[in-house]
């Protein structure tokens, strides 16, 4: 067990804990912020009797994922940076199981599950609980700072996913000393806010999935008309339909209401996975012909996944959304203003925090940096980690042709990641960089033979 560096007063004993779907050693341990906050941590220890002394952080993404639900998924995809490392994961507050903002809003029935209808009233008596102040992303940064003090550890390297990578910026520029290396998988550039380029992102990632059909010999021959099934897909829900299918959870055949915007935000969902898009020709040739089964099998169950609302919300809607700006004309595009015109109607109902630096500046540093981005990612794309590492000339950027959204989940990234944290700093002949997308699904059966 780690001695701890911080008073009984601002941390409980650490303890064995048994969190689901975890089935290896871990520890838990609660520590209190100076705010009062109440923080949960929770330490993977290395397999080795003599580990390395600087562990890996985890840092989930969202904002509002909490990082002990995502515990099982790093376990086994880091396996073997755990054999000298400890990892330690921290519930960012508002989250988990720190001080988690809970907000009651009731789940869609199967016949909504399309629905992009905003839950207003129930989003604003939640926020009438909250004080955004305690939840924006430097209290959370002061609260890895505080934990890595508390476990001891002299230096730390972190791995953040997706809005992760903003919160280690943020770590880095406010709490440099104690930061070894950072490996930042889909980057959130700290200059950039939230939602600039979502649209344009999704349409390019959508696009690349067409052109890459296209010159594929199966998929193209399965679905040589794919684009033209799309548009008539779209064409036909600008008036919501009522459509008979089985909900895939129960097999009972029932009806569901969908619309474009409905049928355009799960896309986008199936878009940062590409094991999961390798089926979309497939689902939207099967919708073009009205038979809505295989997407909405795909795609009904799920879509929001772990992610805390409240949390999401009074990040963004502080630290983003008044950043946006004016927005392009975007009438020709296929996701149009769709997600910024849905974040606006959310954040009307949240509070703000009343002090705030909207101009939120590029972070300046020269520590060893790992930057991993898919070039099909819908949310992060490799140019938003080219414009973060303008100021980091440490950073070593690397590309993954066939991978979307979390880089570190493919075949080889794990073991790129445990060679940068052992010192390597040559990737000229990465095999992320020969990651190919996976097969097109051409039937109910899978890829071709």
């Amino acid at each position: 067990m780690i001695v701890l560096a911080l008073s009984a007063a601002l941390a409980t004993a650490e303890k064995r804990c048994y969190p689901a779907g975890l089935d290896t050693e871990a520890y838990c341990m609660t520590f209190t912020a100076k705010d009062g906050i109440s923080l949960h941590a929770m330490r993977l220890p290395a397999i080795h009797p003599n580990p390395n002394p600087d562990p890996l952080f985890i840092l989930a993404g969202g904002p509002g994922q909490a990082a002990t639900q995502i515990a099982p998924l790093i376990d086994k995809r880091f396996h073997s940076i755990r054999t000298k490392r400890d990892l330690v994961f921290i519930d960012q507050r508002g989250t988990g199981k720190s001080t988690p903002i809970r907000c009651d809003l009731e789940e869609k029935p199967f016949s909504e599950s399309y629905s992009t209808v905003i839950p207003t009233e129930e989003l604003k008596t939640c926020g009438e609980k909250v004080n955004v102040e305690k939840f924006l992303s430097h209290k959370a940064a002061e609260d890895i700072e505080l934990v890595r003090e508390g476990y001891g550890y002299e230096d730390i390297n972190v791995y953040a996913v997706s809005y992760g990578t903003r919160l280690a910026l943020t770590l880095l520029d406010n709490h440099p000393k104690g930061i070894r290396k950072l490996v930042l998988d889909g980057v959130v550039a700290n200059q950039t806010p939230l939602g600039q380029n979502f649209e344009q992102d999704a349409d390019k990632a959508l696009e690349k999935l067409f052109a890459d059909c296209k010159s594929s010999d199966e998929c193209d021959a399965a679905f040589p008309v794919l684009v033209d099934d799309f548009n008539r897909i779209l064409s036909s829900l600008e008036t919501a339909r009522s459509i008979a299918v089985r909900n895939p959870e129960t097999g009972i055949r029932s009806r569901i209401s969908i619309d474009k915007s409905g049928f355009l935000m799960a896309l986008r969902t199936i878009l940062y996975s590409v094991e999961l898009s390798a089926m979309l020709p497939f689902t939207i040739n099967r919708a073009a012909e009205d038979d809505w089964g295989p997407f909405v099998a795909q795609t009904s169950t799920g879509m929001a996944g772990d992610l805390g609302i409240g949390l999401n919300l009074s990040i963004v809607c502080t630290e983003d959304e008044a950043r946006l700006g004016e927005q392009d004309d975007r009438s020709n595009s296929v996701f149009g203003s769709l997600m910024r015109e849905s974040v606006s109607a959310m954040c009307e109902t949240w509070p703000k925090a009343a002090e705030y630096d909207l101009a939120q500046k590029a972070v300046i540093s020269d520590i060893p940096i790992l930057m991993l981005s898919g070039e099909l990612d819908p949310v992060t794309p490799p140019s938003s980690a080219e414009k973060a590492k303008e100021t980091l000339s440490g950073a070593i950027h690397l590309i993954a042709p066939g991978a979307a959204h979390n880089v570190a989940m493919t075949a080889c990234a794990a073991k790129e990641i445990h060679s940068f944290l052992d010192g390597k700093s040559n990737f000229e002949q990465s095999c992320i960089e020969s990651i190919t997308r996976p097969p097109f699904f051409i039937g109910h059966y899978g890829t071709a033979p």
